[in-house]
Parts: C-alpha cells; sequence; structure tokens
C-alpha cells in the first residue's frame, strides 16, 4: 500500500481507520500496534519520513522536504472512546474533548512539534 499526502495528518487517515476497525473488533488500544494491524505502508508524503502506530497512537515523523526545523519532530493522533464506543482523535496538543476517554493520559507528552507549526486543530486551547 502507498499512501500520498502532502499533509501529514492526512497521509495518516489509514492508519486511524486501522486502529477504528482494531478497536471495533473488540482490541483494546493498548494492544494496537503498526505489527498487530499488518501496516506495511509506504508513506509517499514529502513531508512524513515515517507513520507508526503504538498503543494506539498514531505518531508521524516529519523528514524528507517539511523544513529543516520539523526534521526528526512528531505529532501524536491520540484515539478516544465516546460513551457509545465510537472512536475519535485528538491531535497533538489539542484537549481531549470532554466525554471522551483517550487512549494514553497526558497524551501531549507524545507530539514534539512546536505549537505554531501545528495545524491549527492540533494546538492546544
Amino acid at each position: 500500500m502507498t499512501i500520498r499526502s502532502a499533509r501529514p495528518t492526512m497521509a495518516a487517515a489509514a492508519y486511524r481507520a486501522a486502529v477504528a476497525e482494531a478497536t471495533a473488533a473488540g482490541t483494546s488500544f493498548g494492544d494496537i500496534d503498526s505489527a498487530s494491524l499488518n501496516l506495511t505502508a509506504q508513506v509517499t508524503s514529502r513531508f512524513v519520513e515515517k507513520i507508526e502506530v503504538a498503543g494506539g497512537l498514531v505518531v508521524i515523523t516529519y523528514g524528507g522536504a517539511a523544513d529543516r526545523k520539523l526534521n526528526g519532530q512528531q505529532v501524536a493522533l491520540v484515539p478516544g472512546l465516546l460513551p457509545g464506543g465510537d472512536v475519535v482523535w485528538t491531535c497533538g496538543l489539542a484537549a481531549v474533548p470532554d466525554g471522551v476517554t483517550a487512549a494514553v493520559r497526558a497524551h501531549r507528552q507524545y507530539t514534539n512539534v512546536p505549537e505554531k507549526y501545528l495545524p491549527s486543530a492540533c494546538r492546544g486551547k
């Protein structure tokens, strides 16, 4: 599978879908990683070095044509569950919405991209 996207968070769409499917099948976030999902996708975004799944989190590592200040930096997409069982996502430094049980506590520690370089939906509020 080859994933093409100019926007790193869009390049992770297949990973987010795989995590949501695994959760719907009854797998806990802690047991979801790239290996368990058989994700061997080659990402061809000009700005992404790699995308990995660990503990349900989708972690995007910038590289390639990304600004040199971002090379090697990461932004995490954090899954969470609504009371009805639907998976919702929190990006980077954004606050987890009320009523959502996130896959990890203190999710902001998994994003080290400076806030000013994050998409607006991924910034802290």
